[in-house]
């Protein structure tokens, strides 16, 4: 193998991560039906060459095709989300709800384990708050800089216009939603690891339930939008071509990714290496500061101490799991 298994995790999550950080080369905003589609295309596409390069020859499978249709849920679902709550709120609850599930699910079902639990608790613990600093990052450095003005008890912590804009039931919904788009993360890979023991056989499947799955989403949305008399131009308009194209990259990106990440689960394990592939949001945010486009001044350092806690929690999970 050119790459050693220890280094598959951090692979598919430099790739993760530029799969995200594509989409937000879109110059347009898409629909959070529209957006999912184009995003099928690129894994599909992804998904069959990767599989015909590997040397396997495309042919239907339920449990790929059931992962690929996990995938589209988890995708529409957390696009539905950020609309209803924004994304600080949104991308922390889904990503560690994902990171959170994998571990479990790879522990009680696939009957990985932990030389320690307290350990185990420790690592998993550091990556939740890793991810939530990550992704709170302004907020709180917002938070910090007014609870130095007066009392850190007065000083409310507030997220994103769309979060403190939205009413009760519209943050219980998107929260829901975003807990439930989480555990479909987490599962992604599920079927086609229990299917096989070379789950990259199953990646063309994976890809056509992918794109199947979007596209009967995308055309009930018309279907529905259409009865209620609304207008479909936001999810039928073709946007330019970049953004098409950061969205289609962004699928194939991911697909690459998804592809390495489904080789270090059989490699590793999927309680110690899948919640990683869900960290992401630390590499879409560091881009982001690194390129000028992202956070600044104080959020720098409130995000340099989320990383160093992903950063470590991610070691002590690699380190206390096993298969």
């Amino acid at each position: 193998m050119v790459v050693p298994p220890v280094a598959l995790p951090l692979v598919a999550l430099l790739l993760h991560g530029g799969a995200g950080v594509m989409k937000r080369k879109a110059p347009v905003e898409l629909n959070a039906v529209l957006a999912p589609l184009l995003f099928a295309i690129g894994v599909a596409v992804a998904s069959v060459g990767l599989g015909v390069g590997c040397g396997y020859t495309p042919h239907y499978d339920a449990w790929g095709f059931a992962s690929g249709v996990v995938l589209t849920l988890h995708v529409v679902l957390l696009a539905i989300s950020v609309d209803m709550i924004g994304t600080t709120v949104s991308s922390a609850v889904t990503s560690v709800v994902a990171a959170e599930g994998a571990f479990v699910l790879g522990c009680l079902v696939l009957d990985n384990s932990v030389w320690s639990s307290s350990l185990a608790c420790g690592s998993l613990t550091l990556i939740a708050v890793g991810l939530f600093g990550v992704c709170w990052a302004e907020p709180l450095a917002r938070y910090l800089d007014g609870a130095e003005e007066c009392s850190p008890l007065i000083q409310p912590l507030l997220q994103d216009a769309k979060w403190e804009s939205s009413t009760l039931a519209m943050k219980f919904a998107g929260v829901l939603i975003s807990i439930v788009s989480g555990l479909c993360g987490a599962s992604i890979l599920l079927p086609m690891v229990l299917r096989s023991q070379s789950p990259e056989s199953l990646l063309p499947a994976f890809g056509a339930g992918t794109l199947l799955t979007a596209t009967v989403i995308w055309i009930g949305a018309m279907a529905v939008s259409k009865f209620l008399g609304r207008s479909v131009d936001a999810i039928s308009k073709i946007p330019d071509i970049r953004t098409f194209t950061a969205a289609m990259c962004a699928g194939m990106l991911w697909s690459v990714g998804n592809a390495v990440a489904a080789v270090s689960v059989t490699e590793l394990g999927y309680a110690r290496v899948y919640p990683l592939f869900h960290c992401q949001v630390a590499i879409v945010t560091m881009w982001q500061a690194v390129s000028g486009t992202g956070v600044r001044g104080r959020a720098l350092s409130v995000l340099g101490g989320a990383t160093l806690a992903l950063f470590l929690g991610g070691t002590m999970l690699i380190l206390v799991t096993h298969v």
